[in-house]
């Protein structure tokens, strides 16, 4: 029996407006991305989904959850929308989600949805190639259940293939949500993303 509470109805919702979302600014990216990738823009848009992140809540959650029968679906999307304070230096504003479809034999049993609202930075050192970022701000869990405060930060490699720009790296998400059960999130994530910028 898991030990943790969850919005099974409303976070689902919540999570399938930001997939609709998210597919809207992938076909936006993939679309502008082959026209401006070779040219210098003061704008930054970018979408990403990972999968088969490594997700901890703490070793009384996660010994809940290991039980045989269970098994899990995650995955992770984000968006973000920023401008150039430098050449290669971007401010930006984001959405990070991380979905946890926890099953019983076979049979979804229950979830949890976390994500951060945030404001960070990316910086593309040699203008192509290399990449960080950092974001910081306010977390949440299940669809509003708890409120707190989140930060993360990622490393990525910049590159074109068929003249769309794209991103591979590894991300890292940390959500505190206070007296809540589970009281934070941590994770470890690959991600692919589509950038204009």
């Amino acid at each position: 029996m898991l030990i943790f509470a969850s919005r099974q109805g409303h976070s689902v919702l919540s999570f399938k407006q930001g997939f609709v979302v998210l597919a809207f600014v992938f076909g936006t990216v993939a679309s502008l991305s082959a026209q401006y990738f070779d040219s210098y823009s003061s704008t930054y848009l970018q979408a990403g989904v990972g999968f088969y992140p490594y997700i901890t809540y703490g070793s009384t959650v996660d010994a809940a959850l290991a039980s045989a029968s269970t098994t899990r679906f995650q995955l992770n999307f984000d968006a973000h929308f920023g401008w150039a304070i430098a050449r290669f230096l971007y401010l930006v504003g984001g959405y990070d989600g991380v979905l946890d479809e926890i099953f019983t034999n076979g049979t979804f049993s229950n979830q949890i949805s976390t994500s951060l609202i945030s404001l960070g930075f990316r910086l593309y050192p040699f203008g192509h190639g290399l990449a960080f970022g950092a974001d910081g701000g306010v977390s949440e869990l299940d669809g509003f259940l708890a409120w707190g405060y989140g930060f993360g930060g990622l490393v990525a490699w910049d590159f074109s293939p068929f003249g769309i720009n794209m991103e591979v790296g590894a991300k890292t998400l940390y959500c505190s949500f206070g007296d809540a059960n589970p009281s934070y999130m941590f994770a470890v994530m690959p991600f692919v993303a589509l950038v204009l910028r």
